[in-house]
């Protein structure tokens, strides 16, 4: 990790660890992420680590088809800082409508079963 936070040019494929960093910390995020909505709902939940893409966004909701009538898109904008150099970005996690209402009835079920 301190390759990436350092000023000083190495041997090292800057892009290669640029892409290794954006994929873990974009794992470690994920993984905060659904485990939120695993405790919300108090269910179990399986997912596979998340995909690094360097494309558009557009780009990207066009190759995974996701329109407005077919699903949720979260996204949680998130800083943090590293030595004093501040980190922004987003995280998009798309789903579909059948997750969605998924969740929403886990969540109806365990607040009306007495919690």
């Amino acid at each position: 990790m301190s390759l990436a936070i350092s000023d000083e040019e190495d041997d090292f494929d800057i892009d290669e660890i640029k892409t290794d960093i954006i994929y873990e910390s974009g794992n470690i995020l994920l993984n905060a992420i659904i485990g939120s909505i695993s405790n919300l709902t108090k269910e179990s939940v399986e997912y596979a680590p998340p995909q690094y893409k360097d494309i558009t966004l557009n780009n990207m909701l066009e190759s995974m088809k996701i329109d407005s009538n077919n699903g949720v898109i979260l996204t949680v904008e998130n800083t943090f800082s590293i030595k004093s150099k501040s980190i922004k970005g987003s995280i998009i996690i798309l789903f579909d409508n059948e997750s969605v209402n998924k969740i929403i009835q886990s969540e109806k079920s365990y607040h009306n079963n007495g919690s």
